[in-house]
């Protein structure tokens, strides 16, 4: 459990570096501006446009990084860094 915790706190930057990437880019999208150009809502605009849009990029790239984040394991396992002898990881 804590060797899969280490690698998540290390992977957080990157996921979070490409959020406020896809919610800039979603951000300046035509249909966002009219929505904003009608008046809807802050809320509404990150909810219905900007969250719904920036999600499938995050989700491909953790499906992605599930193997990586295996071998990591795997090696922090091999070189004793990893769970110890009795309790499985």
């Amino acid at each position: 459990f804590n060797a899969m915790l280490a690698i998540a706190i290390v992977r957080i930057p990157f996921y979070v570096r490409l959020a406020r990437g896809q919610a800039l880019v979603v951000r300046q999208y035509t249909y966002v501006q009219a929505a904003k150009t009608f008046g809807a809502s802050r809320w509404h605009l990150i909810n219905w446009h900007i969250l719904r849009n920036s999600l499938p990029p995050l989700i491909v790239q953790a499906s992605l990084d599930i193997g990586s984040a295996i071998l990591m394991a795997a090696t922090l396992g091999f070189i004793g860094l990893g769970a110890q002898q009795p309790s499985a990881e």
